[in-house]
């Protein structure tokens, strides 16, 4: 399966950007920093093809900030919450691609992504480490 990112408006001419070939880091706090200015800086009518799954996620946190921006309860200093962009859901639009080329969104109604989406997969994968793991000693 394919994830793709549609940012702004899209048509048959619109910049497709490739999420492998941009370059990765060890760190994972400098990792998780360029995701989120990676989906920042390209915020004006593009395509991201193949996102992976840690984009997804990134871009799911960025929507929930979103979510909640008006809450009272966020303090104005603190600082974990306000270094998470904020994504509009309206904006950032999230699609898997099948084979056929035939897109369905992935996003429920506030904008993030469904939790079946991500539970569904993990849990496929999961499965099998749990085989495995009846085995360890």
């Amino acid at each position: 399966m394919k994830v793709r990112i549609e940012i702004g408006t899209v048509n048959e001419m619109t910049p497709m950007l490739n999420w492998s070939t941009r370059t990765f880091f060890d760190d994972c706090e400098t990792e998780k920093e360029s995701m989120y200015k990676f989906l920042s800086d390209n915020n004006d009518n593009c395509i991201i093809d193949n996102a992976d799954m840690y984009l997804i996620y990134v871009l799911n946190n960025g929507f929930l900030a979103n979510e909640v921006k008006n809450n009272v309860s966020i303090k104005d200093n603190d600082v974990k919450y306000n270094k998470i962009p904020k994504f509009d859901p309206n904006k950032y639009r999230v699609y898997e691609v099948n084979q056929n080329g035939e897109k369905k969104n992935i996003q429920n109604e506030s904008g993030t992504i469904n939790t079946n989406y991500f539970d569904t997969l993990m849990g496929k994968v999961m499965d099998d480490f749990y085989v495995s793991l009846n085995y360890l000693d």
